[in-house]
């Protein structure tokens, strides 16, 4: 019978990151770790820059250690911005992202993405508390509805389970996301084959509910 591993007991705290070079070069390096080569410069940064003022960076971290165990990105949409963000033409046309139409045309969708969790701490909450904490951060800003878009391989999204539990709602998939930053090589995705191979899912959540923990 093998012997029961102990998991020390965290002494958390989430907090926003500050812009400080070195703040951003360790979220960086985790992103690197666990999206792949270039997810940071082509997937956080640029949409720091492009939801400003809005967007903004929290680090989960060991209070005792000081070390970085994850981080998430959250920010609100602009007017009309979900064509954009879903790199369609025209999605408040088609199916079920026309639900989303008035909070579109009014700028009221907040967006939580990139939920990072440092591998041995998976599974412990850390995620869950990332997003509630973007929630609460989001509600500031007033949405209308938030979306969680969240990696998918094989058809099967790991971050499902945990934002099921959260109360979102799977709303919708786009094929092949991050194939254009990976056709160009700007960013090296750990799962690419020959071809892109990874989706987005969708999750979508009512801001009624983000009190129901």
């Amino acid at each position: 019978m093998r012997p029961t591993t102990r998991m020390r007991p965290l002494n958390l705290g989430i907090e926003p990151v500050e812009a400080r070079r070195e703040d951003l070069d360790e979220i960086a390096a985790l992103s690197r770790r666990a999206f792949g080569r270039g997810f940071f410069e082509t997937g956080i940064a640029p949409r720091l820059a492009l939801y400003a003022p809005t967007a903004s960076l929290i680090a989960a971290r060991d209070l005792d250690r000081g070390a970085l165990l994850g981080f998430c990105l959250f920010y609100m949409l602009p007017e009309n911005g979900l064509a954009q963000f879903l790199r369609r033409p025209d999605p408040a046309a088609r199916g079920s992202e026309g639900a989303l139409r008035a909070g579109d045309a009014a700028s009221s969708l907040g967006v939580i993405q990139t939920i990072c969790v440092v591998d041995d701490l998976r599974g412990r909450g850390l995620a869950r508390a990332l997003v509630q904490e973007a929630e609460t951060g989001l509600a500031r800003h007033g949405p209308s509805d938030v979306l969680a878009p969240a990696w998918a391989f094989g058809g099967k999204a790991p971050a499902e389970r945990m934002l099921d539990g959260l109360g979102y709602s799977k709303l919708l998939t786009v094929p092949r996301y991050w194939a254009r930053e990976c056709d160009e090589g700007r960013f090296q995705c750990p799962c690419r084959t020959s071809e892109c191979v990874c989706d987005m899912v969708m999750f979508w959540k009512i801001t009624r509910d983000l009190g129901s923990r």
